[in-house]
């Protein structure tokens, strides 16, 4: 797919400049022009997957950080955060079903789990079925391999992932490891893991600090297929993986364009430079970091200077619950009443059909006549929804007005989203090229704009039908 025609890419932007009100066009003409594609497939095939606390990730970040320089940014610099630990993935995996079709199976460890300690050798059980029935006897799954199925509501009422939680830990105590898959199928892994106990709570009912294995998605059906036949699985495993027993540091890479007129107020457009390790990272999110990176290239090589201060900042650690974005905002907490916008890049590299508002309304009419120069590019779309998981969640909850690219997903989610297809082959050039666009030109009509972006209340984000509150928390995405 990476091949498209370079007639192809010009076609799909040629038109748009016309009719566009300055420096609008001139963005749409040099980001077509420019390093976005040679820099995205250099972050994939140079530098490669950037697991948190990793080497790579390390590697990129210098990279960013001297690319920030080549391209003119001013104050760059690298902004220092602890991270809980270290992970590195081992090389020896193993999964073979001893039983039935005695099939060799792939499995990849969840990073930041504990190890098997060898190969194991034990009985397979389902974790499957009402939350309440599951609980009545958890000791079935004593010295097992769970294989994690479907597990429901309670028949008999009460808070189901107060109840998930606490199966999770019973079971957690007693059984060996956990098989499970999750999102994709045709053959695709999906990729999931933090060293943070609260990211499994939040968002995956409690899962315990076991071994965890995964699998495919056809592996896994026919793993339950067996066990819901009452078929007797044994199966030998073996899952790797080191963690450090002390914090790292971590770094988000910072780089700004000083305002003319209000230096002190700014928009800060963004994205997150870690990865996940199966495959090289490039929807996920090479895409928003380099878009984030060209935007500052565009911007300086037009000569433009905006009149608030735009800051260009690539966070780490995102993957495993925003680590980076939360500590750039307690980092830079006494100034985010001055900040005029949040942008953040992280949806892969389809098609841009907008900005979501996180369920803001009075963001609407700003945003509105930020976006208004690409309706020739289709960019016209206002979810009022919010949109939780991503760089932008610590700023919100503390009021700063926040808008993530909402963008074609098909692809991204059907499959390269945290698995091993996130390659270079899986970005369609033209349609990548649009949203570095939409992003650039965005980020300077906020810069633009007369009027100041309202800040509201700190604490909640705000749903469609209603209020939803919420500490701050991890991110799985």
């Amino acid at each position: 797919m990476f091949q498209t025609p370079l007639l192809l890419i010009s076609l799909c932007f040629a038109g748009f400049a016309f009719g566009q009100t300055e420096p609008a066009a001139q963005i749409a003409t040099e980001v077509k022009n420019g390093k976005a594609l040679s820099d995205l497939v250099y972050m994939s095939d140079m530098i490669g997957p950037r697991l948190t606390g990793s080497t790579n990730l390390a590697k990129a970040q210098k990279w960013a950080e001297a690319k920030m320089k080549e391209y003119g940014g001013e104050n760059v610099h690298l902004e220092s955060f602890s991270f809980p630990s270290r992970w590195e993935r081992g090389h020896n995996d193993y999964l073979h079903m001893l039983t039935q079709s005695k099939r060799q199976m792939t499995v990849h460890a969840m990073p930041w789990n504990p190890g098997t300690k060898g190969l194991i050798t034990a009985d397979a059980a389902l974790l499957d079925g009402p939350v309440d029935e599951l609980l009545k006897n958890t000791d079935r799954f004593k010295g097992k391999i769970v294989v994690l199925g479907n597990i429901r509501p309670p028949k008999g009422g009460g808070d189901a992932n107060k109840l998930q939680i606490r199966l999770h830990q019973l079971i957690g105590k007693k059984a060996r490891a956990y098989l499970l898959s999750m999102e994709h199928g045709d053959g695709k892994f999906t990729m999931y893991g933090s060293p943070s106990d609260e990211y499994f709570t939040e968002y995956f009912g409690g899962w315990p600090r076991v071994p965890f294995g995964f699998l495919i998605a056809e592996d896994r059906a026919m793993l339950s297929r067996l066990l819901k036949n009452r078929q007797k699985v044994t199966l030998q495993l073996r899952l790797g993986g080191k963690i450090t027993k002390s914090p790292v540091i971590e770094h988000n890479v910072v780089g700004e364009i000083r305002g003319s007129e209000k230096p002190n107020e700014i928009v800060l457009i963004g994205g997150h430079l870690d990865s996940w390790d199966l495959g090289t990272g490039t929807a996920d999110n090479g895409t928003g970091s380099v878009a984030t990176l060209e935007s500052l290239r565009v911007l300086k090589k037009l000569g433009v200077r905006p009149k608030r201060t735009i800051r260009f900042v690539l966070f780490s650690g995102e993957e495993q619950g925003s680590y980076g974005a939360k500590a750039f905002v307690k980092r830079h907490k006494a100034e985010l009443g001055n900040y005029q916008a949040v942008l953040i890049h992280d949806l892969g590299g389809g098609k841009p059909t907008g900005f979501t508002v996180q369920g803001y309304g009075q963001w609407v009419p700003f945003l509105k006549d930020a976006m208004a120069p690409l309706a020739g590019i289709g960019v016209t779309g206002i979810p009022i929804e919010r949109h939780w998981d991503s760089d932008q969640d610590p700023f919100v909850m503390l009021g700063v007005p926040s808008f993530f690219l909402d963008q074609d997903t098909e692809e991204y989610f059907r499959s390269t989203h945290h698995s091993q297809t996130d390659t270079i082959n899986h970005v369609d050039p033209a349609e990548y090229l649009l949203s570095v666009q939409a992003f650039a030109t965005v980020a300077w009509n906020f810069a633009e704009m007369e009027a100041r972006v309202p800040h509201v209340p700190a604490g909640r984000m705000v749903g469609p039908d209603k209020d939803v509150k919420k500490e701050e928390s991890s991110s799985p995405i």
